[in-house]
């Protein structure tokens, strides 16, 4: 079975009137191969937008290979109706209702107009469809975009940003929807900098930096990758244990709190090593667990290269 998305060698050059060029993407390469939600992550002007306009066909890539459900992009034609998008933000005009923007999006699509009343359903829009689209919320419009793009009943679903300026409710909404659509064996694609929303939806998250594709893998994988082998011990005498762990050989520091000490396993080492030296100084440790990241923190480890906030002086290695 092919996969739903496959981009290989993916690059993307702009040239200016004065025949400057800029490089927005440089030898992209992923796979999407099924159902799930997937999320695309990097700081603005990393790639994201123009890898999502390239798989739609809005942009032309200069070089490289992109595959949408089976088809190259340069024949989107014959796939175009197996796929949903809501990109930069939903566009209906404000004086018409819900509804009669999602007819007239339904009449260019071909579609039944009895989707209209499935897709408004779906987005829980149905008390509202009725009303002028400019008394709607912005979670509101985003939620009528997304239902505009459920209209053809793809299996594709690719959305931008979808929850960029929502309040907290309204995130919780649009979150409950892509998990929806995802548990009815479609492919959801997110773009997005709402990091805690990705970490919540995502199944696998693909991260951009300068145009490249730095690290893929679910949300796990990533932040485990990011936050290497280190432990945090909880121990009474901090600067005692630490000077007893650096003649040991082993790396460790405070966290910045001062909570704790990040430890690095490196080698053959365990963490049971690291206990064993501190009993063998006298010093017990109140526990010692895993050091576990949060998306954001592994995020900008990866794209910035920042210390993660849990502990100081921790350089953490990329994937590559």
């Amino acid at each position: 079975m092919a996969a739903v998305i496959t981009v290989q060698g993916l690059r993307k050059e702009y040239r200016s009137l004065r025949g400057r060029t800029t490089v927005a993407l440089d030898g992209v390469d992923f796979e999407i191969s099924g159902p799930g939600v997937y999320g695309l992550l990097g700081p603005n002007g990393s790639g994201k937008t123009t890898t999502i306009r390239s798989l739609l066909g809005l942009v032309k890539p200069t070089a490289g290979t992109v595959t949408v459900l089976g088809q190259d992009v340069s024949n989107l034609s014959t796939v175009i109706g197996r796929v949903g998008a809501l990109v930069e933000g939903p566009k209906f005009s404000p004086a018409l209702s819900g509804r009669k923007n999602l007819e007239l999006f339904a009449s260019l699509a071909d579609v039944e107009r009895s989707r209209i009343d499935d897709v408004l359903a779906l987005v829980e829009m149905t008390d509202r469809a009725d009303d002028p689209v400019s008394s709607y919320s912005l979670g509101m419009s985003q939620r009528l975009g997304i239902a505009s793009a459920m209209l053809n009943n793809p299996e594709l679903v690719i959305l931008d940003e979808p929850t960029n300026g929502l309040d907290p409710a309204g995130m919780a909404d649009v979150r409950r929807l892509v998990r929806q659509l995802a548990s009815e064996g479609r492919t959801v694609l997110v773009s997005s900098h709402q990091l805690h929303e990705i970490q919540q939806i995502c199944d696998r998250v693909i991260i951009f930096r300068d145009g490249r594709v730095i690290a893929q893998g679910s949300v796990k994988e990533i932040v485990g990758a990011a936050a290497g082998n280190r432990i945090l011990v909880k121990i009474d005498d901090h600067q005692v244990a630490l000077a007893t762990l650096e003649r040991a050989g082993l790396t460790a520091m405070p966290t910045l709190d001062g909570s704790a000490i990040v430890v690095q396993i490196q080698g053959s080492a365990t963490p049971a090593d690291v206990n064993r030296v501190l009993a063998h100084e006298g010093l017990f440790a109140t526990s010692i667990t895993a050091d576990e990241l949060s998306l954001e923190e592994a995020f900008l480890t990866m794209t910035t290269n920042q210390t993660p906030s849990g502990a100081a002086g921790v350089k953490i290695k990329e994937m590559q």
